[in-house]
Parts: structure tokens; C-alpha cells; sequence
């Protein structure tokens, strides 16, 4: 009797567990997107020579938070693999936003892991 009394509230603990994640949206891909580490480990400053969209984490699903335009000043902090290849992680001084880029279209790309 007591093992089916402990399996009834072990159950009951998992499905609040669950549905609270559900509720709070707490997935796992949403901690690649909000709690990405980066530090300042390259620290070179260049000019990006193409429009880039700058994210809220290394995935294309990760929220929009920018864009870089050409000519804009960025420093390159440190890069990540992500979802789809390569990114790295940058501030752009002209505007103040910080965030992610996929590396490999045509500009600089960070070159300390971070």
C-alpha cells in the first residue's frame, strides 16, 4: 500500500513539475536563447560590410534584438557552435545592441571560444 501511495504522489510532483515548465515556457531551447555565456574574449573592433541580423542567442529561432547595417562598428567578443553552424557574439558601438550573429556571411567573424 505505502509503494502505491509514493508512485501516486512521485506522479503528482512530475506533473506539476511539467506543467509549470509548460506555463513559464521554460524549454530547451529557450535557455540557448536568453543564457547564452559570452565574455570579451577577442575584443577586436571592425567594420561589418553587409546587413546582419543580430539575435537574442546562436539560433535563427532566437528573437531578433537588431541589425547590424553596412559600415556599422562592432566589437567581436567570442563565437559559439549554435543551432546552424557558427556564431559569434558582438556589440555594436554605434547603436549599443548586443547579441548574436551567424558567422560565414562575408564578415568578420570572432576568433576566441567563449
Amino acid at each position: 500500500m505505502r509503494a502505491t501511495a509514493k508512485s501516486i504522489m512521485l506522479g503528482a510532483c512530475a506533473a506539476l513539475v511539467l506543467s509549470l515548465a509548460t506555463a513559464t515556457g521554460a524549454t530547451a531551447g529557450a535557455a540557448v536563447c536568453g543564457g547564452s555565456p559570452w565574455h570579451v574574449g577577442d575584443g577586436r573592433t571592425v567594420r561589418f560590410q553587409s546587413a546582419v541580423t543580430i539575435r537574442s542567442g546562436p539560433s535563427t529561432g532566437c528573437t531578433a534584438v537588431g541589425v547590424i547595417g553596412p559600415g556599422h562598428v562592432v566589437r567581436l567578443d567570442c563565437f559559439v557552435l549554435g543551432a546552424g553552424g557558427r556564431w559569434s557574439h558582438i556589440s555594436d558601438l554605434g547603436t549599443g545592441v548586443q547579441g548574436w550573429v551567424r558567422d560565414g556571411q562575408g564578415n568578420p567573424e570572432a576568433e576566441v571560444p567563449c
